[in-house]
């Protein structure tokens, strides 16, 4: 519909531009004339001292191929001076403008042919654009009924169409794997079900550890409570198993260790990603609120500690982004830093070694 707009709008600006060209083509070539004519002796010959007023006299001398000093029959004089046609004289402004008895000049600002012409033109576009809807419309149509005819072609002569094979592969599969469900050998009472690898058993935090923890980042403010605060937070449970595996793959003394780390982590960012971080709206767990009855993406309580700055910085978080508590702000950390390395090992390596220089590395670790 655009694209049928400007062809119209441009086909209209063109037609006007070649009017304006050909009158001012044909006011040009009416002084040309006139000015030839001027020229003329009383003995039907053109001189050369009579044309240098004449700006035009080269062009004119080209178009009618007459040379200056040419005889000129009264048949082609008749000619000229009928094409010449000279306007008549307009009044001089200065005069008229002297003249009292001289009537106004009046400037037409009826605004009424140009909304008359706006109009028209909206008309022929709207004319043209449901012309060419309809031409679209036809023509799918048309096609649809050189498919359906295609299609009806086809059942008559017996040829099975797309759905209907399909329909038919869908039910051997599933007789496929009724059979198998039904031959297949019972299972054994005896033989015990694999049980789920436990995460290794970590040391836990303890008092050198957590001045290791300390002494790794920037010196908390004079006065903050630097001892460890239990706190029950509810993860989801991808967040809960994420931080029982990376705890141990990089020398953590438990889980906590490595959410106080995220929670360092996340304070030395700078404004930006800070914002990226607390503001920006992340779709992992979009629906975990989702209905009233069922409670969303369910969630595991796990007892983690964090330090009493920590605690009073998340709090400042939460306030300043809108987080309902502060749990979400938790949450939203973890998700945050887990999105950002789940792809890379690299990533998750540079953000859990961070500021971690001085940690004894067994030799079933590196560092990047």
């Amino acid at each position: 519909m655009k694209s049928a707009t400007v062809v119209v709008a441009t086909t209209v600006a063109v037609g006007a531009a070649a009017l304006l060209w050909e009158r001012r083509r044909r006011r040009i070539l009416r002084e040309t004339i006139a000015c030839r004519l001027a020229a003329l002796a009383a003995d039907g010959r053109l001189h050369e001292a009579a044309l240098t007023h004449c700006s035009a006299r080269k062009p004119l001398m080209k178009s009618l191929s007459i040379a200056p000093g040419t005889d000129v029959s009264p048949r082609t004089r008749a000619a000229i001076a009928t094409l010449a046609s000279p306007a008549p004289p307009r009044p001089d402004f200065e005069s008229v403008a002297d003249d009292k008895e001289a009537e106004p000049v009046t400037v037409d600002n009826d605004d009424t042919s140009l909304h008359e012409t706006y109009r028209a033109l909206k008309e022929r576009n709207r004319t043209v654009a449901k012309s060419y809807e309809r031409r679209e419309v036809a023509r799918a149509r048309a096609r649809a009924d050189e498919l359906n005819a295609r299609a009806e072609a086809e059942a008559a002569a017996g040829v099975e169409s797309f759905a209907e094979r399909s329909r038919k592969m869908l039910e051997l599969r599933r007789q496929r794997e009724a059979e198998e469900a039904e031959n297949a050998p019972p299972a054994s009472p005896s033989t015990p079900e694999p049980a789920s690898a436990a995460p290794p058993a970590l040391p836990g935090a303890t008092e050198a550890s957590v001045a290791a923890e300390l002494k790794r980042w920037p010196s908390p403010p004079a006065g903050s409570v630097t001892t460890l605060e239990p706190h029950v937070w509810p993860l989801y449970h991808d967040h809960f198993a994420w931080l029982d595996e990376v705890a141990p793959r990089y020398a953590f003394a438990d889980a906590g260790e490595a959410l106080r780390h995220l929670v360092f982590a996340a304070n030395a960012e700078t404004p930006q990603i800070k914002k990226l971080i607390f503001l920006s709206i992340r779709c992992g767990h979009c629906h975990a609120g989702a209905g009233s009855a069922g409670g969303g993406i369910p969630k595991k309580d796990k007892a983690l500690d964090v330090f009493g700055f920590q605690m009073q910085w998340l709090r400042a978080v939460q306030q300043r982004s809108g987080h309902p508590t502060v749990e979400k702000t938790v949450r939203i950390v973890c998700d945050y830093y887990r999105r950002m390395t789940s792809d890379s090992a690299r990533a998750e390596a540079e953000l859990f070694w961070r500021s971690r220089e001085n940690v004894p590395v067994s030799k079933t670790m590196k560092r990047v």
